[in-house]
C-alpha cells in the first residue's frame, strides 16, 4: 500500500433552495377572468348568431351577465366570503337569463314592469334576507336571499311574460337544414 494521495480541495458551493413560482396577484387573476369572459362572450355570440336567422350577435348582450355569473359562482372566493360570492354570481346569472328573452324579442320589455308591480314583496324579502345575512354573517340567509331572487326571475317570466315580436325561431344548420321552433303557448 502506498502513501495516501493528497486530494485537491474542491470548493463546495452552498445549494440554493429552489424558489416556488410566485402566485399570480389577485389583480392579474381578476383581469384574466374579465378578459376571458368577454372573449368567451363575443366568440360564442358570434358563432350562435351565424345559425339563428333574424338575430344579430349584439342582441345576445345579456349573455355577458350569464357568463360573468357562472364565473363568479365557480371561481372560489376567500374563506368567509364564498357564500356571498356565489350568491352574487347567482343574481348576475338570473338577471342575464331574464333579460335574454327580452333582448331576442321573445318576451316584451313590459314584462319587467309587470314583474316589479306583481312581485315587489319578493324583492323586499330578498333585500331583507341579504341584509340579515350580512349583519349576522349567516351563509344560510345569504343563500336564501339568492334563491328568492332566482324565484322572482323565474316566476316573473312565467306569470308576467308579455309576448314579444318573435313568433318562432329559425335555426339554420349546416348543409341548408332549417329548424323552426314555435314560441310556447304560455307566451301568448
Amino acid at each position: 500500500m502506498g502513501a495516501p494521495v493528497p486530494s485537491a480541495a474542491v470548493p463546495v458551493q452552498p445549494v440554493q433552495p429552489v424558489q416556488p413560482p410566485r402566485e399570480p396577484s389577485a389583480t392579474a387573476v381578476k383581469g384574466a377572468l374579465w378578459l376571458g369572459s368577454f372573449l368567451l362572450f363575443f366568440g360564442v355570440m358570434s358563432f350562435v348568431a351565424t345559425f339563428v336567422e333574424g338575430v344579430s350577435w349584439w342582441q345576445y348582450w345579456p349573455v355577458i351577465f350569464v357568463i360573468l355569473g357562472i364565473v363568479r359562482m365557480v371561481v372560489p372566493a376567500k374563506p368567509g366570503h364564498r357564500t356571498r360570492h356565489f350568491v352574487d354570481g347567482l343574481v348576475c346569472f338570473c338577471v342575464g337569463g331574464t333579460l335574454l328573452p327580452m333582448s331576442l324579442g321573445m318576451v316584451g320589455w313590459q314584462t319587467i314592469g309587470l314583474m316589479l308591480m306583481g312581485l315587489w314583496p319578493v324583492l323586499l324579502m330578498v333585500a331583507g334576507l341579504r341584509i340579515l345575512g350580512g349583519a349576522l354573517k349567516s351563509p344560510l340567509l345569504t343563500l336564501l336571499a339568492g334563491a328568492c331572487f332566482a324565484v322572482f326571475c323565474v316566476v316573473g317570466l312565467v306569470w308576467y311574460a308579455v309576448p314579444g315580436s318573435v313568433e318562432h325561431v329559425v335555426i339554420s344548420a349546416p348543409y341548408g337544414r332549417d329548424y323552426y321552433i314555435e314560441m310556447p303557448p304560455w307566451f301568448d
